[in-house]
């Protein structure tokens, strides 16, 4: 369903006709901007001749919208190609509207790079000759910003950290990737300050004066003006639906009714409204886009909010899963507060660590995970600061990633699952990392599910000693602990026990403290498409925890429980996500490891508070009577 506005009219003459009216002969210079204005109006003919791509009608159309208007969102199914759609926009943006200068951003400087990436192998593929004699030098990979000159206009990939890197910055075009993972005040405090420059000043000046005289001579209106501002900024926003919840829907909201409103909700009259929304589920896919076997599978085994979620690009009230997405938003540290993630502890806290082991080296295997909990024990609450999620990689790498945790971070307990955590501590211990290191751990004895719970809490930590290394909890997955530690997380978050750290990118000092210390940056793998050290990968590696925090809390809004037929609870992804082997694939580790870490802290605190009495050994008089 397409619903027109109530506000931009496009009076101007369609280009193409105007074009067919030519007759004879035309000068060089003529030809030149008759070439321009047809390839500027007509996307599909001109990403064919510059990049060799052809664009299916949606795509043309979403393209043809970022041109012609201020404010642009994009609510698209999972799949839909809204990035490489994108891509192709910045490309014609650039080459027809010289001097103009285009901001990629997204909550993680990687997934900006993807957009940039793409535009870059537009010009290295066949059909992308024209495109790559438009690019002035080589385009520049820096630790701070990937950039591109097209002619005299500038594509920058920037991250969102580190401001005072990008605070030089000023845009015509800001491009925004995965906009529900932005909160409104990174957008409105931190991405939209930055879109003041005007493409050309002095053109600009004479449009003014001129529409300054039309408005004076009554040809058109006072609220008309903003229509001859042709170097307003422009906002592109691209996204999957998420929650009402969420700011992204208010956003969605806004835009809606400043389209099909004439006055504001105050009675104001409504100027300067040049939106758009684009809504657009996996049903309007051209055929051939998606593999129609995979849509049908996922039509019968998911549920109804996640299938409206990420194919039907409708927004849901909650996740319909065992793990509330609103309230896990509730228990996030709201952006600009403290604690935020962290890759160095702060000496004062103590930290619990959870391991889930993976020996496997497949990209499509289950992930490694780790996380790392800040305690709080005045309130009894935590906070998780720091997190590890790797499928491909080795027992040394590992290894280096563990004694990196331990000696930047006060770690007082550790939880492992029992099926590979053992063998995965002896085997650490045994690489020449650990060699001449003080730290040597062991595994206590942890007999926290004893009938007599206060009775195993005791014996827990009698042999609970961390100066020996005994600080390494093995736990078995039974079906009864499973049971009790899952109820015990959700508790945790509906009571505000587990609290997720917020993102050091919002707080410019934090993100500039914490990609400057120093760490042994040089031994840690973190992901798989890994940076060299000299170009900031400190600074990926900031940027990268605040994604693992966000990964977790959508693993675990995609648990669901079921029983089985023998009576017991399984908590385990949907159906369809198991199935797949693509090395894309939903995975359910960093939920997985935040259930060991959230039992954890409640048998440290437990351990803490119990009273242990101890027998001295030797003769003990008895009284006769």
């Amino acid at each position: 369903m397409w619903e027109t506005g109530l506000h931009f009219k496009n009076n101007t003459p369609n280009i193409n006709d105007q074009l067919l009216e030519i007759e004879g002969n035309l000068r060089d210079k003529e030809a030149h901007i008759s070439l321009v204005e047809f390839l500027k109006n007509n996307p599909t003919f001109a990403a064919n001749l510059l990049l060799g791509v052809e664009l299916y009608e949606f795509q043309h159309m979403m393209i043809k919208a970022m041109f012609q208007r201020d404010n642009y969102l994009a609510v698209c199914s999972r799949g839909l190609s809204k990035s490489w759609t994108a891509a192709v926009f910045c490309v014609l943006y650039a080459a027809f509207n010289q001097g103009v200068k285009i901001a990629i951003v997204s909550k993680t400087f990687r997934q900006a790079r993807m957009i940039f990436k793409q535009i870059e192998d537009f010009s290295n593929e066949k059909g992308g000759e024209f495109f790559k004699e438009c690019i002035a030098g080589r385009p520049r990979h820096n630790a701070d910003a990937w950039e591109m000159n097209i002619g005299s206009s500038l594509i920058v990939a920037l991250p969102l950290g580190d401001g005072g890197k990008i605070r030089g910055y000023r845009f015509n075009v800001m491009v925004i990737d995965e906009l529900l993972l932005l909160s409104d005040q990174i957008i409105n405090e931190v991405l939209k300050p930055f879109l003041v420059v005007n493409i050309d000043p002095k053109m600009k000046a004479k449009t003014d004066e001129a529409v300054a005289a039309l408005v004076e001579t009554g040809e058109i209106k006072e609220e008309e003006r903003y229509l001859y501002e042709s170097t307003r900024p422009k906002v592109i926003g691209l996204t999957s639906a998420s929650y009402t919840f969420e700011y992204l829907y208010e956003l969605y909201e806004e835009y809606i009714y400043k389209i099909t409103n004439i006055k504001d909700k105050k009675g104001e009259l409504l100027t300067g409204v040049s939106h758009c929304v684009m809504q657009m589920a996996y049903a309007m896919a051209p055929k051939g886009l998606y593999n129609e076997e995979m849509i049908n599978e996922l039509k019968s085994t998911m549920s109804e909010a996640q299938l409206q979620r990420e194919l039907g690009a409708q927004f849901t009230d909650d996740s319909s899963g065992y793990f509330s997405s609103k309230k896990m938003k509730e228990c996030t540290v709201p952006s600009g507060e403290f604690p935020t993630t962290k890759v160095m502890g702060n000496p004062d806290k103590e930290y619990i660590l959870a391991i889930d082991p993976n020996y496997s080296d497949s990209e499509s295997s289950d992930h490694f995970a780790m996380c790392v909990l800040e305690l709080n024990e005045e309130s009894r609450t935590y906070t998780l600061v720091h997190a590890y999620a790797m499928s491909k990689s080795n027992l040394g790498a590992r290894a280096h990633y563990v004694k990196y945790l331990l000696d930047y971070f006060n770690i007082v307990y550790i939880i492992v699952d029992s099926a590979g955590g053992d063998k995965f501590i002896q085997d650490i211990m045994e690489l020449p990392v650990f060699e001449n290191s003080k730290t040597r751990l062991k595994t206590f004895e942890a007999d926290f599910e004893n009938d007599d719970y206060a009775k195993g809490v005791a014996l827990s930590k009698q042999d609970y000693d961390p100066k020996e290394g005994k600080i390494v909890h093995s736990q078995v997955f039974q079906s009864r602990w499973i049971r009790l530690a899952n109820e015990h997380l959700q508790a945790a978050i509906d009571r505000k026990r587990l609290w997720f750290a917020s993102s050091p990118q919002d707080i410019e000092t934090e993100f500039n403290k914490q990609r400057t210390c120093k760490i042994p940056i040089e031994n840690l793998e973190f992901e798989s498409e890994m940076i060299p050290v000299k170009e900031g990968r400190q600074a990926e590696f900031v940027d990268h925890q605040a994604y693992l925090v966000e990964l977790t809390k959508v693993e675990c809004a995609l648990i669901e429980v079921r029983s089985t037929p023998t009576g017991n609870q399984t908590f385990d992804l949907p159906q369809n996500l198991r199935k797949s082997t693509s090395p894309d694939k939903a995975r359910k580790d960093s939920y997985t490891v935040l259930l060991l870490a959230n039992w954890a802290a409640k048998c440290y605190f437990d351990m803490k508070e119990a009273q242990v009495k101890k027998i001295r050994g030797g003769f003990i008089p008895m009284m006769g009577g």
